[in-house]
């Protein structure tokens, strides 16, 4: 296994090299370093080896680590393992957020009470148990109300009164 896995690394190696990559070996490491010292599963850590040797054998051409990557090195793991992790929570620790898009305009809310400008639509990603995203009629249909921006004096944001009351709260209590 320790030579497979050096394969790996040297592998990742000359891929970043070469300029056709960004996905690192030491990044790798840092991966299973984190499992090990986390204390998380040791699935984690083989998952992150079985990613990365997908990517060695199939680099995509954005240079980056892909689903079909992950999803590749979930269906290499026995099923009695895959019952301790879910391919959902393995796809987003490598791809990230379904909709980057939609994450954001959550924060933006969020955190300065602004609202998503009308009509917005975001791209996303297939849930976990589909293979493509299927459209479905919702409240974009033309008749969007317009939604206020939530801005004080001079364009700067203004912060959330509930999310306000939450820090005033936290910063009034003693931390243990």
């Amino acid at each position: 296994m320790l030579s497979r896995y050096n394969g790996i690394r040297a592998s990742l190696t000359t891929l970043v090299k070469a300029g056709e990559s960004s996905v690192r070996g030491d990044n790798l490491d840092g991966n299973i370093y984190s499992a090990i010292y986390g204390d998380t599963r040791f699935i984690r850590a083989t998952l992150d080896i079985l990613v990365n040797d997908e990517f060695v054998k199939d680099p995509s051409d954005s240079g980056s680590v892909e689903l079909a990557h992950v999803e590749r090195a979930w269906a290499r793991l026995a099923p009695a393992l895959q019952a301790y992790d879910t391919l959902a929570a393995i796809r987003t620790q490598y791809i990230g957020s379904a909709s980057a898009c939609a994450e954001a305009i959550g924060d933006r809310y969020v955190f300065t009470g602004e609202l998503p400008a009308k009509d917005q639509v975001c791209g996303t990603s297939p849930l976990p148990a589909e293979l493509s995203v299927y459209p479905v009629k919702g409240p974009v249909d033309g008749k969007a109300v317009h939604l206020p921006k939530s801005k004080v004096a001079g364009g700067a944001a203004k912060t959330n009164p509930l999310l306000q009351q939450v820090l005033d709260t936290v910063a009034a209590s003693a931390l243990r």
